[in-house]
Parts: structure tokens; C-alpha cells; sequence
């Protein structure tokens, strides 16, 4: 199992949203990064009966296409998609603006680059 801790990069969505849809679209983000103390993870695991628990936190560099693309792949392949389709044009367009004005700090060569941290749990029954 794998599991996502806050970033600084996701914050730039979680902020954006907030100001331009509403607070139920920005808790979306902060829910996928709500699991992200190796200990409450670990005690999970326990909890449901596993044994040899092992969890690790690691740091993947990843490689995104630039900020508008982005944006809107992540909303149109998660539940945003209904949270923002009451949206006009013009709010999309300040939301969008918003999130690849904040996101420059990551955009370079065509695209974008963070560094993610991932919390990994193994373990056996």
C-alpha cells in the first residue's frame, strides 16, 4: 500500500479550489493526503490483523505535463469533475490562470516536476 503526504505542490490546487469553487472541491485534495503519519499507517495495518508490518517513507521526482494540461487531467479523472461542472467559463478560466500562475515554481522544459513523498506499507496476514 502506498499513500501520498501533503506537498507543497498539491497545495497550490487545494488553494486555487478553495478560492474559485468552494471548500467541499479543496477538502477533495486534502482527503487523498489525509493518511500520512507512518505510524497511524503502521497501527492500520495492525489493527486489521496484518503482522511483519514494514512502512518506509521514500520520494519519487515526477515528470507532469505543463500546469493547464494538468490541471484538468486531474480534475476530469477524479470526482472534481461534478464538483466544478456548475462552473461558467470565466470562473474556469480565473481557476486555471490561478493554479499555472502558482505552479511556475515547477514548470520547466514543456511541463512540470515535483518531488512527491510516499509513505509504503507492506506487510502479511
Amino acid at each position: 500500500m502506498s499513500t501520498p503526504p501533503p506537498n507543497p505542490f498539491f497545495d497550490v490546487l487545494d488553494t486555487a479550489l478553495s478560492r474559485h469553487v468552494g471548500d467541499e472541491a479543496a477538502a477533495f485534495v486534502r482527503m487523498v493526503f489525509s493518511l500520512n503519519e507512518p505510524a497511524k499507517v503502521e497501527q492500520l495495518f495492525q489493527n486489521a490483523g496484518f503482522r511483519h508490518v514494514t512502512v518506509r517513507t521514500e520520494s519519487k521526482s515526477l515528470r507532469l505535463p505543463p500546469a493547464n494540461d494538468f490541471l484538468w487531467q486531474y480534475v476530469h479523472c477524479t470526482p472534481l469533475t461534478g464538483l466544478l461542472s456548475h462552473l461558467d467559463s470565466n470562473q474556469t478560466a480565473a481557476l486555471e490562470r490561478d493554479a499555472v500562475r502558482r505552479w511556475q515554481p515547477w514548470s520547466h522544459d514543456g511541463g512540470m516536476t515535483y518531488e512527491q513523498g510516499i509513505i509504503v506499507a507492506t506487510a502479511r496476514k
